[in-house]
């Protein structure tokens, strides 16, 4: 993606996930960084559809709304120079996993080693801070939801169950320390 000042793509989608947790569930909000999928632009190139205004940069780093064109260049943060702000500190912050940045990384869509790049995840617990937390947000939500119109994720459906078979389970359950 390109970010503030960059004629080509320079850092990745990187996508950033917030979950509060619930006794009814999660609530979520997982996005990318980017003003579209990667995917729409190379439909719309395959169908030969315009983009819209804002989605991506051509070969040259100008601004384009033809898909063709876009495919060669780089899709666009949402949001302008905030949201390019916000992809790179997402990449700052997986980069301390050891991880590559998006220059360094091998390319996802072709080579025959894995991009290689890193993930961060900072975890809070918000009884520690305050144990009427969880019933406090839901009810801040409620009132967004009645008096604002806000959907903050209770319209979709919950999430299937997935069977996993013993093997899996266990080798997911299964810590390192077990193993070795």
């Amino acid at each position: 993606m390109a970010i503030h000042g960059a004629r080509s793509a320079v850092t990745g989608t990187n996508p950033l996930a917030f979950a509060l947790p619930h006794p009814l569930g999660p609530r979520l909000i997982d996005q990318a960084s980017s003003a579209t999928a990667w995917v729409k632009i190379r439909d719309a190139a395959v169908a030969g559809d315009p983009l819209p205004t804002g989605w991506a940069i051509d070969a040259d780093g100008e601004p384009t709304t033809d898909a063709r064109a876009a495919a060669d260049g780089a899709v666009l943060p949402f949001g302008g120079i905030k949201g390019g702000n916000v992809a790179l500190m997402v990449e700052m912050l997986a980069a301390l996993s050891g991880g590559a940045f998006s220059l360094d990384a091998a390319p996802f869509d072709s080579g025959s080693r894995p991009p290689g790049v890193g993930v961060f995840v900072f975890v809070l617990d918000p009884a520690a801070f305050d144990p009427k937390y969880p019933t406090r947000s839901e009810a801040h939500l409620d009132r967004l939801a009645r008096t604002h119109g806000v959907d903050f994720g209770r319209r979709k459906a919950p999430p299937a169950e997935i069977e996993l078979t013993d093997e899996v389970y266990r080798a997911l359950t299964t810590t390192t320390e077990e193993t070795s």
